[in-house]
């Protein structure tokens, strides 16, 4: 996992990131059931195990790459990227 932690982004990054960081997290939390999600993706990921994942994540970067993409296809890469 790359290390590109928050406190190597500029001012408008860390921004950005936290802002879609906090988006997804919201997202995640606000779902009662993601088992339509866990069969796309072919897993069993357990909403606490994504929130954690996204809670833990620090790789600013990653964040920024992920603004412009639908918030269940970003929780559906996660899922996958957990279940390897």
């Amino acid at each position: 996992m790359s290390n590109n932690i928050f406190k190597a982004a500029t001012t408008k990054q860390y921004e950005l990131a936290i802002h879609i960081k906090e988006r997804i997290i919201h997202d995640i939390d606000n779902m009662e059931d993601i088992k339509e999600l866990n069969e796309l993706a072919n897993t069993n990921i357990k909403k606490e195990e994504l929130l954690n994942f996204f809670i833990e994540k620090n790789d600013f970067k990653y964040f920024i790459e992920q603004n412009n993409i639908n918030t269940n296809s970003v929780i559906v890469s996660a899922m996958l990227k957990l279940s390897r």
